[in-house]
């Protein structure tokens, strides 16, 4: 069983975006799982990651759609297990409000009341940590398969995605898809072998593929700043250059693909 909250971020708000990824860090108990900005791609993800807890924006002018549309798209579905679902809106209307309830919200918050942030969202959920984990974990034993293994790989490669963009590890960067793949493999299978799987994946030589993900963690650590990467790289870095090395690296991330 996961032992953290799988959290869905729908929002058209660029810097509303930037502002869950800085303070999600700080909770323990669930992780961003991903971030989407139109209602198409928000139903495809739910139906696809099952996420506990679905932030949802009710306005998505910026990317497409709106939250009514996801609403309406889920309760259709009948999913076994629904997520959770946290409304954020700047809309006042008593009577779209009654219409999201209908359509299956599980709580409100308004951005334009003054107490309102990202981060109090945020401590919303984590307040609800204990009866969201207690209904998963009731609807696991009674015998629910909420998720099939290939939708749990799927889970956890775009959870190692994510992690390596917070980095400033991007899929342009030489190296991107061999971290992956190999993180992704070491967290069902053994740590000694994920160079070696991704070389005969890749069939590329083992020396090439440790390269080019050496290469990749080198220049994160050169160009990024080192507040952001103390921020989502907290393991113990033991080289004497204070990078970390590639089996130190995809060890810190296997662990944490392990626990999602």
């Amino acid at each position: 069983m996961d032992d953290k909250l799988k959290i869905l971020l729908v929002e058209d708000d660029t810097r509303i975006t930037n502002e869950f990824q800085r303070f999600i860090v700080q909770f323990n108990a669930f992780y961003l799982l991903d971030t989407c900005n139109e209602s198409d791609q928000a139903i495809h993800q739910i139906l696809n990651l099952y996420p506990d807890v679905v932030i949802l924006d009710l306005e998505l002018h910026r990317g497409g759609g709106n939250g009514l549309a996801v609403l309406k798209a889920i309760q259709e579905q009948n999913m076994v297990m629904k997520p959770f679902f946290l409304i954020t809106t700047n809309n006042s209307s008593e009577t779209t409000h009654e219409a999201v309830r209908k359509l299956g919200a599980d709580f409100i918050m308004c951005k334009y009341e003054l107490n309102y942030t990202s981060l109090s969202a945020l401590e919303f959920i984590d307040t609800m940590k204990a009866t969201l984990f207690d209904k998963r974990n009731k609807l696991a034993e009674l015998g629910h398969n909420l998720e099939s293994p290939d939708h749990k790989s799927i889970r956890i490669h775009a959870f190692i995605e994510k992690e390596l963009n917070f980095i400033g590890i991007n899929p342009k960067v030489k190296g991107y898809n061999y971290l992956v793949e190999s993180i992704c493999y070491g967290a069902t299978a053994d740590l000694d072998t994920m160079t070696d799987h991704v070389a005969t994946l890749f069939k590329k030589s083992k020396a090439s593929v440790t390269r080019a993900m050496q290469n990749a963690i080198n220049n994160a650590w050169t160009r990024q700043d080192i507040n952001l990467l103390t921020t989502h790289y907290t393991a113990i870095i033991r080289q004497a250059n204070g990078t970390p090395s590639l089996l130190e690296f995809q060890c810190y991330y296997v662990n944490k693909a392990r626990h999602i």
